[in-house]
């Protein structure tokens, strides 16, 4: 299984500057991480692995806010979209459920990048253990991941 090492060693080969935030203990959510980290929900972003049909696609949103399932199948032209299980999740991507960052999967997974996202300029998100945590430019990630900036909020 892939880890915070694995995230860091990518990004540098692709030459985008990022840090890597260890916390002293795992946490459990993202409200968790937040307050480890002396951060708001809004400023850490949450990568979340579905299945639409057959095909996997990560979701990128805010931390304080929701998917929702319904705007994405829309948006895809799917019947289904369904929360990936967590054997799904690391089969697809190489991470552990929870500790998923937006780029490194062991599959070429599409993305879908709520538009919210984009108004922040650096984002915090999973770095591949429960235990730490990756600083990023948003641009560097819409680079990264050639995601599809699209409105999957919940709102």
């Amino acid at each position: 299984m892939k880890g915070s090492i694995d995230i860091h060693n990518y990004l540098t080969s692709k030459g985008v500057n990022h840090e890597i935030f260890p916390t002293t203990k795992p946490v459990k959510s993202i409200k968790e991480a937040g307050a480890v980290l002396g951060l708001k929900l809004d400023e850490m972003v949450k990568c979340i692995l579905v299945k639409a049909e057959e095909k996997f696609v990560m979701l990128l949103l805010l931390g304080n806010t929701r998917a929702s399932l319904k705007k994405v199948a829309k948006h895809l032209k799917v019947k289904s979209v369904k929360l990936a299980t967590p054997e799904e999740t690391v089969k697809a991507t190489g991470y552990r459920l929870g500790t998923t960052p937006p780029c490194d999967f062991s599959l070429k997974i599409p993305c879908l990048i709520d538009r919210k996202v984009l108004e922040k300029e650096v984002i915090y998100t999973g770095a591949g253990e429960p235990n730490a945590f990756l600083k990023i430019k948003t641009s560097d990630v819409l680079k990264l991941t050639q995601g599809e900036v699209v409105d999957i909020a919940h709102r």
